[in-house]
């Protein structure tokens, strides 16, 4: 693993330490395989790539390669994917005040981006993994129309 694509601080975390060099090689174009599958080993890949996404911390420039790692687990994946993606999304772009991160995540949140069912699964999960705040923030360091956002979803925003 390249020292430069992280910060220091988890070392001797177990997540760090044992699946750090596998998360940070894997291709976006590999993960959409993975998701693809829909089984329960792609289940599992996916929710510890999305969970070490949200406890590790990233230098600004490899914070976009993770980005398109994340967008390629919601865009293909399944709607749970799709959920635990997106908390990472808004994890990382608001932990790394990234505006590119939080416009591609926002992108995915549209009302012609998702069925309502989704942007209900979305907004339970933001309730859930309590990031309400880390998603309004998003909102408005990027100064995005809340009217571009999916109904459901628009409603944290206020």
């Amino acid at each position: 693993m390249n020292v430069e694509e992280r910060t220091a601080g988890e070392e001797t975390g177990w997540v760090y330490s044992l699946s750090t060099p596998f998360l940070t090689r894997i291709p976006a174009e590999a993960l959409k395989r993975i998701v693809e599958r829909q089984d329960g080993v792609a289940a599992a890949i996916v929710e510890k790539y999305c969970d070490w996404v949200g406890s590790t911390a990233f230098l600004f420039h490899y914070s976009d390669i993770v980005c398109s790692r994340l967008t390629s687990i919601f865009d293909n994946g399944t709607p749970a994917n799709k959920a635990i993606a997106f908390i990472a999304l808004i994890q990382l772009g608001e932990s790394h005040n990234r505006w590119y991160i939080m416009r591609e995540m926002l992108r995915r949140c549209s009302p012609n981006a998702l069925s309502k069912e989704i942007a209900r699964r979305l907004t339970i999960e933001i309730k859930t993994a309590e990031v309400e705040y880390q998603f309004r923030r998003c909102v408005r360091e990027v100064n995005w129309d809340v009217g571009l956002i999916a109904a459901d979803i628009a409603k944290l925003c206020h």
